[in-house]
Order: structure tokens, then sequence, then C-alpha cells
């Protein structure tokens, strides 16, 4: 059964009370080390903006990655991120070519979308900058993907997402919550986006979170939700109507299964919906299950997963394919309730405002 913070109770939460504390003033002392100067952060001569969390996932940090180089394509952006689920090590170049297990499904996700930009993973971020400048020198613009707890690089602007079902405000550190950092953290945003925001969600509900971020951070805050595009066919890339499907097995393992589940039940009720862990890999043993749900099933058949997934399932194509199991596609794009190019104002003159300051060619 999978562990869920959402289902503590009140005693095993006063359980962890302790360990919350450790953890709690582990992560004071690391941020005090940093603030006193006796571990060192870098600027670069290039604008860095960060998309970070304060939680362990599903706030949304992919879907505002791809807007951004989308909109500020003309910055000649190029992508960095950890690479979380890889297994390799050091620095390394996203490749088309390359699988999850190289490089983490994330960053290939992002990679495979926007072909021609460079996007590259590390876990020390301030040694992978100034390598991506070196090998792509007209790059003006860095986007740190989940850099928020990677201190030892000074961002020029700082993105902080959180989710409407789980914002920062309620929740708590780990173990007892899902917060990798406290609440306090968020006074370095720059800006605050509000994830998974349903489109009809009443304004005084909207105003109530806003003045609760309030409490923690001064930085304008902009609401957001997810938009569903057309299903595509994995293989090569053609939309595909559902409804000439008769048997979908739908497949998660995200940091939160549950909107990709209620959208999924809502638009194809007959599906069968399995949900695993984030970054879940999937194994010989987990397409053999997948095959058997299906086998008895009427034809055609398909399998629907999300463009993250998709990352970590490529590898199982021929084999799916050579059951009649066809690999289905789910892309998502995110929108805001508000004004796009207020949102697009206020990142263009934080660029702008750090690009002065930043320290001019002699």
């Amino acid at each position: 059964m999978r562990f869920s913070f959402a289902a503590m109770n009140y005693f095993q939460k006063i359980l962890l009370l302790p360990f919350k504390l450790l953890y709690g003033s582990l992560i004071a002392m690391r941020h005090l080390l940093y603030d006193k100067g006796l571990l060192r952060r870098v600027s670069f001569d290039v604008p860095v903006l960060c998309v970070g969390n304060l939680s362990m996932g599903g706030s949304g940090k992919s879907p505002m990655v791809a807007w951004l180089l989308k909109n500020f394509g003309n910055h000649n952006p190029a992508i960095l991120s950890r690479g979380y689920g890889r297994r390799s090590k050091g620095f390394r170049w996203v490749q088309n070519r390359s699988t999850a297990e190289e490089c983490g499904d994330e960053p290939l996700m992002i990679k495979r979308q926007f072909k021609e930009l460079p996007v590259a993973v590390a876990e020390n971020r301030s040694v992978a900058i100034p390598q991506i400048m070196m090998s792509y020198p007209e790059t003006g613009l860095i986007i740190m993907d989940d850099g928020m707890q990677h201190l030892s690089v000074k961002p020029s602007m700082l993105v902080l997402m959180t989710s409407w079902t789980r914002p920062f405000t309620r929740d708590s550190l780990l173990p007892a919550g899902r917060l990798r950092e406290g609440r306090k953290r968020a006074k370095a945003a720059d800006l605050i986006v509000v994830s998974h925001c349903p489109d009809n969600t009443p304004p005084v509900e909207k105003e109530k979170l806003r003045r609760e971020i309030g409490r923690y951070s001064k930085a304008p805050v902009f609401f957001a939700d997810i938009d569903y595009g057309e299903i595509i066919r994995w293989k090569d890339g053609v939309p595909v109507d559902i409804a000439d499907y008769a048997s979908i097995l739908a497949i998660s393992g995200l940091a939160d299964n549950s909107a990709f589940a209620k959208y999924v039940a809502g638009r194809i009720p007959d599906a069968e919906i399995l949900s695993y862990g984030d970054h879940q890999r999937y194994r010989p043993s987990d397409i053999k299950i997948w095959i058997g749900k299906l086998n008895d099933k009427k034809s055609p058949r398909a399998i629907l997963t999300s463009e993250k997934d998709i990352q970590r399932m490529a590898p199982y194509q021929d084999l799916l394919s050579s059951q009649g199991i066809e690999l289905l596609v789910q892309p998502i794009r995110i929108h805001f309730h508000e004004v796009e190019e207020d949102l697009k104002t206020i990142i263009e003159k934080k660029l702008a405002a750090s690009a002065e300051l930043l320290p001019k060619d002699q």
C-alpha cells in the first residue's frame, strides 16, 4: 500500500513531531551556513531563473518550465535540472535519444518538447552552469528546474510553485508533512504560482489563500490550472480519437495522481486506472501485469499515460505493440486565471533588472 501524508491522523503526526523538529533544525543550520558565508553562493554572468517548490512534488513545475520556454524563447534559454531518478552521475547533456534512466524523466520530457534547446542534468548546479555557457555561449537565460533547495546558486529570479489542493501554507515539514523546507522560505520568492486551481474557484477562496501566502511572502501571486490537449499516439505523434479504442488502461506514476485519475474517470468512464509512486521505474513485471489486464479485453486496446510517464514506458513500446496494445499520451499545458501578459511583464522586468546588475564584459 502506498504511503499517504494526507491519511496520517493527529496522533501519528504527534509521534513524528520530534523527527520534524530535528529535520527543521538541520535545514535551518544549512541556511545559516550560507547566510554567514561559511558556505558559498555563486552568481553568474547570465540570468538564472529558478522554478522550485517547498514540497516533495506535485506542484506543477514541469508545465511551468514549458510555459517559460514557450514565452521566453527569445532569451536563448538553456534548461538545467538535477535529473531526479536517473542512474547516471555528474554532468550530462540530455539528447532526444536519451532514456529516463540516463537523465531522468522530466528533463527528457522537456528535451523532447523543445528539441532545439540545450538541456542538461547535474547534481552540482554551480559547476554545471559554466559548462553550459562554455558549450552554448549565446545562452541568455538559464532556467533551473527544481533548484530552490540548491543554495549554492544565487538565482536572478525565483518562481515558487505550490498546489491549490495542498498549498505550503497548510502543510508541515517532513516527515509529518510534505514540505522540504519551512514556510518562511517563501520569502525568497519573486513570484508565486498556485497550480491545479480549478477555473470555477470562487474569488473569495482565492483571496483567502492569497492572504495566507501574504504572511510569508510579498511576492505577486498568480493562480493556474491545467489544460488537457489532444491525446496522441506515442509511436508517431499523431492525434487520436479516444472513442476509437474499445479498451483503455490508464497508468500514471506522479507525485499526485489524483488529477490524472479524475480526468480519465470523467472522460473515459470505462477505463481501468492504475496509480504508481512518483518517478516509478517501470519493470518487465509491471508490463506483464498491464498486458494481463488488457489481454481479455476487446480490441483495439491501448494504454493511456502522462507525458512524464511515457519517458519511462517508451523502452517497452515494441513489446506492447507486439501484443496489440498502443501507447497513448495525454499532453497537458498550464493556463493562468489572470492576464498572462501581466505575468510576462513581471518576469521580463525582473530579468531586465537582474541583467543590469550582472558584470559587464571588459
